[in-house]
């Protein structure tokens, strides 16, 4: 579900496990990092909103206190990826903080499960501001040096295909966003059965519960 797996193939491998058990390992310090987050957030925005943080709190005047555009103030004041770029280092070659759910894969393929939004890197690169790292750094996601990738476990890539849009990305013509079980789910279909996308810049199969993806040469 999150990108980390281990094959029984892979298991006779030891780096591989090494590897393996890194990425778990990291992935559940940063859900650990967001829990403490969630707190320092909550206590700030209390005192924002002048809540002394201590006393029980009506829920009237709380939905008053946060009403309107002040939560979106309040959560700016303190960016959660600016707290995580704290604790976790962006890849050396960069020279600006990048969320820590950023990696690059030399694979030509990317694996993809449940919603998936795939935008070609030559059209980040010509179009949006900042190119491929601007888009990197205020979204996330997985990449190699022909395509992005960003995953979720439902449709919530709305604010993200806004952004893309607004800096001249055209949907289907520099962006997809792919449905794995619009064709029924994964594991309906036979291993390394083609996935047919409605355009031809992608290309991609079923494999292990989700879909391999790779841009067209």
């Amino acid at each position: 579900m999150n990108g980390i797996r281990l094959t029984g193939a892979d298991a006779q491998d030891k780096r591989k496990v090494a590897e393996f058990i890194r990425a778990v390992n990291s992935l559940n310090e940063r859900i650990d990092y967001l829990k403490t987050w969630k707190k320092q957030a909550i206590l700030r925005n209390l005192r924002e909103a002048g809540f002394s943080g201590a006393e029980d709190i009506d829920l009237a005047a709380y939905l008053q206190a946060f009403g309107g555009d002040n939560l979106s103030k309040l959560l700016a004041s303190l960016p959660l990826w600016s707290f995580f770029a704290a604790k976790y280092s962006p890849p050396k070659d960069w020279k600006t903080a990048v969320p820590a759910a950023v990696y690059y894969t030399s694979e030509k393929e990317i694996r993809c499960v449940f919603y998936a939004l795939v935008v070609r890197k030559q059209a980040l690169e010509g179009k949006y501001k900042g190119g491929l790292e601007g888009y990197l750094k205020r979204h996330g996601g997985q990449y190699n040096d022909e395509i992005a990738v960003i995953c979720y476990m439902s449709p919530e890539w709305g604010p993200q295909v806004t952004d893309l849009e607004a800096n001249g990305l055209e949907s289907s013509k520099d962006f997809i966003i792919l449905i794995d079980d619009r064709y029924g789910p994964p594991f309906f279909h036979k291993g390394f059965e083609p996935y047919p996308f409605d355009v031809s810049w992608l290309r991609g199969y079923y494999h292990e519960g989700g879909i391999m993806v790779s841009l067209v040469s």
